[in-house]
């Protein structure tokens, strides 16, 4: 997906979410989760471990109806 299918959310807590500036997803082939596709793709130099680390922390739960 090369544009995010979420619409806006103008509510209050907009402003952390973290799904909110990712523009390309790529859905895992392993699970079917959605994932922010500088992670799956691991953009400028990111490291397996990083983008494990920012996955499990940041995104896995935090977008309703993923996987």
């Amino acid at each position: 997906m090369m544009v995010s299918p979420m619409p806006p959310d103008f509510s209050d807590n907009a402003d952390t979410d973290p799904w909110r500036g990712v523009l390309q997803i790529i859905t895992c082939g392993d699970c079917g989760r959605d994932v922010p596709a500088h992670l799956a793709e691991r953009w400028n130099g990111l490291t397996v471990d990083e983008a494990r680390r920012d996955w499990l922390a940041v995104y896995r739960d935090s977008r309703p109806g993923s996987g």
